[in-house]
């Protein structure tokens, strides 16, 4: 398939579908264009998926190294009180 990198489970920014937080989780894969499809319509067919979106990245792009798309998550309120 390729690479899968979790990044963990973040707050949102603003309210999805009456959820505040939610997992990111990003797939990176040379696969043919009919399996990323076949990706594609089972994760929206997914309840516990939110939202997804697939994207093409160009070759030029995808033979240099991986680019974090998200900023790093800032601690929670009760982490930073807790030192944690």
């Amino acid at each position: 398939m390729g690479r899968v990198d979790r990044w963990g489970r973040p707050v949102f920014a603003y309210e999805v579908n009456h959820r505040n937080e939610g997992y990111y989780v990003l797939i990176e894969t040379t696969a043919e264009p009919t399996v990323v499809a076949e990706l594609d319509r089972m994760l929206a067919s997914q309840m516990k998926c939110i939202r997804h979106k697939v994207i093409r990245v160009p070759e030029k792009v995808a033979d240099g190294p991986p680019v974090r798309l998200l900023p790093t998550r800032r601690p929670r309120r009760s982490e930073a009180r807790n030192g944690a």
